[in-house]
């Protein structure tokens, strides 16, 4: 997710917010769900990405955030 983030205006220069087509889909959102899973037993949290700062944190997996299937990088 790191590098959609770093590479958001290449992905989409058009768009008018500037995080390459990440917006906002879930509410004011514009956190997206990583499939990185901060340690291997905890089942209950996994790593977001926010496109609009780059922050990167931990959520607990019963919140609703976005997501976006890529197939390579």
């Amino acid at each position: 997710m790191s590098a959609l983030f770093n590479n958001r205006y290449a992905i989409d220069p058009a768009d008018p917010k500037g995080n390459g087509g990440f917006g906002n889909t879930i509410g004011s959102t514009s956190a997206y769900w990583t499939s990185t899973q901060p340690y291997m037993m905890d089942t209950k949290s996994a790593l977001g990405q926010d496109f609009n700062t780059g922050t990167q944190f931990m959520y607990d997996t019963t919140n609703k955030l976005n997501v976006r299937c890529i197939r390579t990088f």
